[in-house]
C-alpha cells in the first residue's frame, strides 16, 4: 500500500505546475476579461453597483475601465474620487475566487455533452492535479487553478 501511495505522490509532483501563484493567478484574470477598478471616496469605497460606501476592500464594486472613469469626473470635486485598478483575485488560495472562474465556462453556450470544457476542466483537475486517492470535493483552490489554467491554455485561451 505505501509503495502505490508514494508513486501517486510523485506522479502528482510531477504534474504539479511550478508557477507561482501570481503567474496563475495572472492567467486566469486575463483569462476573466478585462481590467477592474474600485472607486474610492473620503477613504471609504463605493459599493457594487453605486450601492453605497462600503469599508473593506472585499466587498468593494468593482467597474470597467469606461465606467469608472465616467464615474470619477461626475461625482465630486476633483481628487475627491480616487479610481484605482482592482487587485486581482488569489485563485490560488481562495476557493471563492476560483469558483468563479470555473463558473465562466457555464456562461458559454456549448451543448451539454463531453465536449463541454467543464467535462474538460473536470478531467484535466481529477484526473492530473488532484492525487487519485483524494475524493474530488477535496481539491484545493491551487489544485482547481492549476487544472484551469490547463484547460485555458489548451483551449487557448477561448
Amino acid at each position: 500500500m505505501q509503495v502505490v501511495s508514494n508513486h501517486a505522490h510523485h506522479r502528482n509532483n510531477q504534474m504539479k505546475d511550478q508557477r507561482t501563484d501570481e503567474e496563475l493567478n495572472r492567467v486566469i484574470a486575463e483569462w476573466m476579461g478585462p481590467r477592474q477598478f474600485l472607486l474610492i471616496k473620503h477613504r471609504l469605497y463605493w459599493g457594487p453597483n453605486r450601492s453605497g460606501y462600503v469599508q473593506h476592500i472585499a466587498l468593494a464594486g468593482r467597474y470597467s475601465d469606461e465606467e469608472s472613469k465616467k464615474l470619477e469626473s461626475v461625482h465630486g470635486e476633483p481628487d475627491d474620487v480616487t479610481r484605482v485598478e482592482a487587485p486581482i483575485p488569489n485563485y490560488c488560495t481562495d476557493l471563492n475566487a476560483i469558483h468563479e472562474a470555473e463558473n465562466k465556462w457555464c456562461d458559454q453556450d456549448l451543448p451539454d455533452d463531453a465536449s463541454h470544457p467543464l467535462y474538460r476542466l473536470a478531467d484535466t483537475l481529477y484526473g492530473v492535479c488532484v492525487p487519485r486517492d483524494n475524493q474530488p470535493f477535496r481539491a484545493t483552490a491551487r489544485q482547481r487553478a492549476e487544472a484551469l489554467v490547463k484547460v485555458i491554455e489548451a483551449k487557448g485561451g477561448e
